[in-house]
C-alpha cells in the first residue's frame, strides 16, 4: 500500500513538473504548477531540474534561484553550473547576476580570476540601469581596479548610479546611497 502511495506521489510530481514546463509563462503567480514545484519540492532533484530548464528558457529569476540552490547544495562541485546560471541570469536581464559574476571574476571565486571579464560583467549590469550595480562599478573604476579609468565612462556610470532609470525618484533613499558611492569614486 505504501509503495502504491509513493508511486502516486511520484506521478503527481512528474505531472506537476510537466504542467509547469509547458506553461507559456512560468513566472506568472497564477501558474500553480510552478508555484508547487518551487515551494513543495525545493529540496529535491525535481526542483533543480525545473529551475534549470526555466533558466535556459529565459527566466532570469530562476537562473538566480538555481545559482543559490547550487551554492547551498554543492558549493565546491558545481562551480561551472553556478557560473553558467549567473551568466544566463545576466543575459536574461538580471543585473544582480551580472554583478555576482563580476565579483566572481574579480575574486577568482567560482571562475578563474579575470579582470577584463569582471569589468565586462559590471558594465553589463550597469547597462541594465541598475543603480546599485552602477555604484559598485563606479567604485571599482574609481579604485583603478581595472586600470586607469576612462573619465567619460566613469562619469556615465556615476550618473547612472545617481539617477536610476535616468531620473531622480522622489523619496528613493537607495539612489542617494548609490549616488554617494559613485561621487566618492570620481572624487
Amino acid at each position: 500500500r505504501k509503495l502504491k502511495e509513493e508511486g502516486k506521489e511520484a506521478l503527481a510530481a512528474v505531472q506537476t513538473r510537466d504542467l509547469c514546463l509547458q506553461s507559456p509563462n512560468p513566472r506568472v503567480k497564477t501558474n500553480f504548477a510552478c508555484y508547487v514545484i518551487r515551494n513543495t519540492y525545493r529540496e529535491t532533484a525535481l526542483y533543480e531540474e525545473v529551475i534549470s530548464e526555466l533558466c535556459v528558457k529565459g527566466s532570469a529569476s530562476d537562473c538566480m534561484s538555481l545559482f543559490f540552490h547550487l551554492r547551498k547544495q554543492e558549493p565546491d562541485t558545481s562551480k561551472d553550473l553556478q557560473a553558467g546560471s549567473l551568466s544566463l541570469a545576466c543575459k536574461n536581464g538580471d543585473a544582480g547576476g551580472c554583478s555576482l559574476l563580476g565579483f566572481s571574476f574579480l575574486n577568482g571565486d567560482i571562475v578563474s580570476r579575470d579582470l577584463a571579464q569582471s569589468k565586462t560583467m559590471f558594465k553589463a549590469g550597469c547597462d541594465l540601469l541598475n543603480a546599485e550595480v552602477c555604484a559598485e562599478y563606479a567604485d571599482l573604476l574609481g579604485r583603478y581596479t581595472f586600470g586607469m579609468p576612462d573619465k567619460k565612462e566613469l562619469f556615465t556610470v556615476a550618473q547612472r548610479a545617481c539617477q536610476p532609470d535616468g531620473k531622480r525618484i522622489k523619496g528613493d533613499f537607495r539612489s542617494v546611497k548609490t549616488c554617494m558611492t559613485a561621487a566618492e569614486a570620481i572624487a
